[in-house]
């Protein structure tokens, strides 16, 4: 019945029983995207964009065969190229990538993907990268100027050694999370969850 369950819950949040890499990428685009994507003339464009980005992460998670932050590094401007210049940043890329490899880690750790994606797992945990948004950025760092979904390579280095002196990685980031979410969310005074505290 646990895994029955596992299997509803994946369901609910990815459109798959969590075994589908396809519904996984598109799960963390839906993260990246929300707020963030420039529209396009073009719906048909943004869709081969997408498609073509999406099969780029695809092939790139199956088989990681260099240094990690060399191979984030190329995925991610792989990434960015599958869209007209200056659509997709280097901000946006990162958050698509880190998603999907910590969908996939905690996926394997539910006993999903079993024998596929072997780099993404506990060996190599301390490589992986954590996903930056505004709630790292302003909850850990105190910075409240940097707009993640705008930023370069060079500024995404920068915040990386930031966190690194903090000593705030991939595994901090997956255990405290829901605190970040909830402390970022009783702030926000239109928020549902504001008024719920303040009832």
């Amino acid at each position: 019945m646990k895994e029955k369950a596992i299997d509803f819950l994946t369901f609910c949040y990815f459109g798959s029983r969590g075994n589908d890499i396809d519904s996984i990428i598109n799960r963390a685009y839906v993260d990246m995207a929300s707020h963030t994507m420039a529209t396009f003339e073009d719906v048909n464009e943004k869709w081969s964009c997408r498609w073509n980005a999406s099969n780029v992460i695809k092939e790139a998670i199956d088989v990681i065969d260099k240094p990690y932050d060399i191979w984030h590094d190329d995925t991610c401007n792989n990434i960015i190229s599958q869209y007209p210049e200056n659509v997709l940043s280097y901000g946006q890329a990162q958050k698509w990538l880190n998603m999907t490899v910590k969908y996939v880690y905690v996926l394997k750790l539910l006993g999903k993907f079993e024998n596929q994606y072997k780099y993404i797992s506990d060996e190599h945990v301390s490589e992986f990268h954590v996903p930056l948004d505004s709630y790292i950025l302003e909850n850990i760092l105190d910075d409240k100027k940097t707009v993640w979904s705008k930023m370069s390579s060079e500024e995404y280095k920068e915040i990386r050694a930031a966190l690194a002196v903090k000593s705030y990685d991939f595994l901090n980031e997956l255990q405290e999370w829901d605190e970040l979410v909830i402390g970022t969310r009783k702030y926000d005074k239109d928020s549902y969850g504001f008024y719920c505290q303040n009832k």
